[in-house]
């Protein structure tokens, strides 16, 4: 008894053994085309992402633009805060040097010379000068009136003048590039002479 072929000649094992290999093509090709269906954008998947996209990197601009702006926020009080002190500190010290040296018809030299180096700390600096300055002299309206007795008429004449002279100091360091106050206001310091040149 001869041996059963197909018309192709195969016999059964051979038959057996070339669908084996037909499944095992046909499984990878399958396989193949799962994975390419599943990393082929559609037109909608295409735009998803590309809003996806777009949103990540306007969250990135926006964190961005958010940390500029808090940096430069820190920045701007930091320096609100310094020319504020230093202006501060500045009138303060020609203060205390005007009672220190004591020196007669000088008190123009030193309020010229506080509202100067107030005002050269910045625009801050500028504006605390006009609130410390006026604020004492009104102080010292309402003293002059009340504890000198000195008429109002007076007083207010002395406060008017103090400010004008505040005002010049001001005015003066806007208008001088590197020159120090003890420059800037030297003809008020001519009302001493005596005035030692170490206190200038």
């Amino acid at each position: 008894m001869g041996i059963y072929t197909n018309s192709f000649g195969e016999t059964p094992e051979e038959q057996e053994k070339r669908r084996q290999h037909l499944y095992q093509v046909y499984d990878a090709s399958v396989k193949k085309n799962e994975q390419q269906t599943a990393y082929k954008d559609t037109p909608q998947d295409q735009m998803t992402r590309e809003t996806n996209n777009n949103e990540i990197g306007s969250k990135s601009i926006q964190h961005n633009n958010n940390s500029a702006l808090k940096e430069n926020t820190t920045n701007n009080i930091h320096n609100f805060a310094s020319q504020i002190k230093n202006a501060a500190e500045a009138m303060s010290n020609e203060y205390f040097l005007m009672h220190k040296h004591n020196y007669k018809n000088l008190d123009d030299y030193y309020h010229c010379k506080a509202n100067y180096n107030a005002t050269k700390q910045g625009v801050f600096g500028k504006a605390t000068s006009h609130i410390l300055g006026t604020g004492k002299e009104v102080v010292d309206l309402v003293r002059n009136t009340t504890y000198k007795r000195m008429p109002i008429q007076n007083a207010i004449k002395d406060m008017n003048h103090d400010l004008n002279i505040n005002q010049i100091g001001r005015n003066r360091a806007d208008k001088n590039i590197g020159i120090s106050a003890q420059d800037a206001c030297a003809d008020f310091r001519w009302k001493n002479p005596k005035l030692p040149e170490e206190y200038w």
